[in-house]
């Protein structure tokens, strides 16, 4: 009941909030000269972190597939090998 009367207030009070009451628009602001530049500095910076980031991930995978590599290859054990080159 509580829910319906505050329903029944509110669309009762819409109609008279007109476009005066609003607070005005704030003017937007002028992109200028030094603006962009400031931005394209701070963007190049931020490109130059993530090429140094992507390539400490292609290191990292390369060494994590390598070990897969070194890993995954079955090695004869040291003494069938010494057999093998005495013969």
């Amino acid at each position: 009941m509580k829910k319906l009367i505050l329903l029944i207030a509110i669309l009762l009070f819409i109609p008279f909030v007109s476009a005066q009451d609003k607070a005005p628009e704030e003017p937007k602001p002028t992109i200028t000269l030094e603006a962009l530049q400031s931005r394209l500095q701070l963007l190049n910076k931020d490109r130059e972190q993530m090429v140094a980031n992507v390539n400490a991930l292609d290191g990292a995978i390369q060494e994590c597939q390598h070990w897969i590599d070194q890993l995954s290859t079955p090695k004869e054990p040291k003494k069938a090998k010494e057999k093998h080159e005495h013969k």
